[in-house]
């Protein structure tokens, strides 16, 4: 019996943690449920949004190539 509510509520971590993944477009949300548990599910709350990343690159990247123009001129 102990075992059968060990899974239940590892599954429910394993559930809660890819929810939370695909609502902040991470591809493998479930990976930390099922690690880490509960743990992991306040791991991917915690984590910031895969395209906030991107975007962050994205401007990084036109800075350079600003400041690259302003160097040659």
């Amino acid at each position: 019996m102990t075992a059968i509510i060990f899974l239940i509520v590892w599954g429910a971590a394993i559930f809660c943690a890819h929810q939370l993944g695909v609502r902040r477009n991470r591809k493998y949300g479930w990976v930390w449920g099922f690690l880490l548990g509960w743990i992991g599910v306040i791991v991917v709350a915690c984590l910031r949004d895969a395209k906030d990343k991107e975007m962050e690159q994205l401007e990084r990247q036109l800075r350079i190539q600003e400041l690259q123009k302003r160097l040659e001129q």
